[in-house]
């Protein structure tokens, strides 16, 4: 399907720049590797859990430390001269940078065309990856920032299919859908990584916008990083724009955050374009900053606005408005309140929403209503080990992987009043620091009351976290019957959903998916991936 394309191919314009760029790369090269090793000596908690495994691994461990923290310190003091200069020649190469560049690949596959005439269904997919350079991604607890990017660039574009059953059940899947239409990533910071991501996410998607917002002085302050946004599409890209946010703070400050918003082409018919309109970005993350989110929310949804009016045409077909992305906040978080009430949610249209503050029955979060701004959370050490300490009772986790029946990790459900066992001493959530009744997290003790036979299965039985777990509950605990719909479907189930008049929002979270079918005014379907809560 032929179409202007006048997006930027390349990162510079010319070739001044670009050798100008390259030469304080090179400068600057030593000096980062040396910083970059030495903050990686920083142990992540799996690093940890393997030396607990041997007998003197901690010590061998901490003795290499100790032994490459000198090492590594004299290298960068030596490497600061050059890297001076590089940061001199840096800083104006980086103004003539382009704000982002266009990669078309001639050898994957394309979509055919759609005739609005037909209906059919779009998928998205967003998440945000943390690929920070090694030695900053230690401080989310995470570790080689090469290898991830492999690893996820062969998930995301595998080179042959995923068999997946038809249709897809109702539950959480690993799998990434082969179908997928859109991809918009956040967090792809690190050069190298985003090069090997790009470069294989070309055999999937014929189109990708890389290099989004590149650092220097932006908005007269230093970006170190740039914005962290990917984007991969198997429709051809008629328009894309690039706005930075001019508030970011903190260490948010350092990075460019923005806004990537493009316009894709899907068809034509009866010599009309069908064309839709796609989003994404990621906010301020540090939990306090709800106002400065505030702002961004307001920008974002202004210059959404604006694309749209400058690029549609009178005569356009207009099968989605869809914005993508991190946007550090969920709908169930006190401390988020001001976010979640933004006049965006009444012109966007979020499907795993019901109200503010009101989730769907089939979503899943990781911020919960007792969660807190600036709450201390430990990322995990290994997903199942963590579901594990979660949800220590097995028809819990059972449910997970079941259609029907799923209650919050968490927290217990929240239309049952239940009052704690007033002879169960509770002791303060490690997570929250504060005295939750029914946390998972908090190890609960035996009631040591006497229990008349039949009543309790056992001194040692523990409170259920909610009714649909088939246990029998302390009788001192008084449990009213939930009136949740039993026929709530799990959260990464394809799930038809009214209003596809309406723009859908997604991505209050890390990670999801969503779909959405037919032309302005169509029908609409949304697939749930992990809700909000994690904040990078």
């Amino acid at each position: 399907m032929p179409w202007p394309s006048a997006l930027p191919d390349r990162p510079f314009p010319s070739r001044a720049p670009a050798a100008v760029a390259a030469v304080a790369e090179a400068l600057l090269a030593p000096g980062f590797w040396a910083l970059d090793r030495l903050l990686a000596l920083r142990p992540t908690t799996a690093q940890r859990a393997r030396w607990r495994r041997h007998r003197a691994g901690r010590c061998l461990a901490v003795g290499a430390r100790a032994l490459a923290a000198p090492a590594l310190l004299l290298a960068l003091l030596l490497a600061l001269p050059p890297a001076l200069l590089g940061l001199l020649l840096w800083l104006p190469a980086q103004a003539k940078r382009r704000p982002f560049v266009y990669q078309h690949a001639a050898t994957a596959p394309a979509p055919e065309p759609w005739d609005p005439r037909r209906a059919r269904g779009f998928t998205f997919l967003t998440a945000n990856l943390c690929l920070l350079p090694s030695g900053l991604a230690r401080f989310s607890n995470l570790g080689g920032t090469r290898q991830r990017a492999a690893l996820i660039a062969r998930l995301l574009a595998p080179g042959r299919p995923i068999p997946l059953p038809d249709p897809m059940p109702p539950v959480l899947t690993a799998h990434i859908p082969p179908d997928t239409d859109f991809v918009c990533l956040q967090e792809v910071f690190d050069a190298t990584a985003a090069t090997t991501l790009r470069r294989q996410l070309g055999r999937r998607f014929p189109h990708v916008l890389w290099g989004v917002g590149p650092g220097g002085l932006r908005c007269g302050r230093l970006r170190v990083l740039g914005s962290g946004l990917v984007l991969g599409s198997r429709f051809p890209l008629l328009a894309a724009r690039f706005h930075p946010f001019p508030n970011g703070a903190h260490e948010d400050a350092l990075a460019n955050k923005g806004l990537l918003v493009a316009q894709v082409l899907l068809g034509t018919g009866q010599g009309r374009r069908v064309v839709g309109y796609l989003g994404c970005t990621h906010l301020q993350a540090p939990a306090a900053d709800g106002p400065i989110r505030d702002v961004q929310l307001s920008l974002v949804l202004r210059w959404l606005r604006e694309f749209r009016r400058e690029q549609e045409r009178p005569r356009d077909l207009v099968a989605f408005d869809v914005l993508c992305g991190d946007l550090n906040f969920d709908n169930c978080s006190r401390g988020d309140a001001k976010n979640q009430e933004h006049p965006l949610f009444k012109e966007f249209w979020d499907p795993a929403r019901c109200e503010s503050g009101q989730e769907q029955p089939w979503a899943i979060g990781g911020d919960t209503t007792v969660t807190s701004p600036g709450t201390p959370v430990a990322p995990p050490d290994r997903g199942p080990q963590t579901l594990s300490h979660c949800v220590p009772m097995s028809p819990s986790r059972r449910t997970l992987s079941q259609p029907v029946g799923r209650c919050p990790i968490v927290s217990p459900c929240p239309h049952v009043p239940m009052s704690p066992c007033p002879h169960v001493p509770m002791s303060p959530c490690p997570i929250v620091q504060d005295a939750v009744p029914l946390c998972p997290h908090v190890p609960m003790s035996p009631c040591p009351c006497p229990h008349p036979a039949g009543r309790c299965r056992s001194p040692w039985d523990t409170v259920p976290l909610c009714p649909h777990v088939p246990m029998s509950p302390c009788p001192h605990v008084p449990m009213s019957p939930c009136p949740t719909p039993q026929d709530a479907v799990a959260a990464r189930g394809t799930r038809a959903v009214p209003g596809g008049s309406h723009p859908v929002l997604w991505g209050a979270g890390p990670a999801g998916a969503a779909a959405v079918a037919g032309p302005e005014g169509g029908q609409g379907a949304a697939a749930e991936g992990p809700r909000a809560g994690h904040r990078e």
